[in-house]
């Protein structure tokens, strides 16, 4: 049973929302001089997603736990990156805030992480100025009511 279903995902008649996403976004990539596709992720599912349509580009997966960095470090182009604890932190009820449920770090928090993980990619060389990094984002990652999107942004020359 195992085998048959694994030929049918290979022929493409199954297949999660990760996979579909993950098949545009690497198009879109391709067109659009992307140098680096960055994850924010709980458990590293849609970065595995990505490197299974093998894009040129580097994948790199962010999460506040450094179980899912190691496991994703596994993976052929994919770097794990630790979220700094103290900006995951959720002043409304004193716990970790990624993908929470109240909410706080959609845009101010948010708008931090990203500029914090662009930084770190331009001085690790993983992104240039003058191109283009995909933003993916997972909301109630591994549930029923998952969702997944991504965003397209320009890299500053700062």
């Amino acid at each position: 049973v195992r085998r048959r279903s694994q030929s049918h995902l290979r022929r493409g008649q199954e297949g999660t929302f990760h996979d579909v996403l993950a098949s545009t976004a690497t198009q879109i990539a391709l067109d659009n001089n992307v140098d680096l596709m960055v994850c924010l992720t709980k458990t590293g599912g849609i970065a595995r997603s990505l490197v299974r349509q093998k894009p040129e580009q580097l994948v790199l997966a962010c999460s506040e736990m450094s179980s899912v960095c190691r496991q994703v470090n596994c993976s052929r182009g994919v770097i794990g990156y630790k979220i700094p604890v103290y900006l995951c932190k959720c002043p409304a009820v004193q716990s970790t805030c990624f993908n929470c449920v109240c909410g706080l770090l959609t845009e101010q928090h948010m708008e931090q992480l990203i500029s914090l993980i662009l930084k770190i990619a331009k001085e690790q060389a993983y992104c240039f100025p003058g191109n283009k990094v995909m933003i993916f984002t997972v909301e109630n990652e591994g549930k029923a009511n998952e969702t997944a999107a991504f965003r397209m942004i320009d890299i500053d020359e700062e």
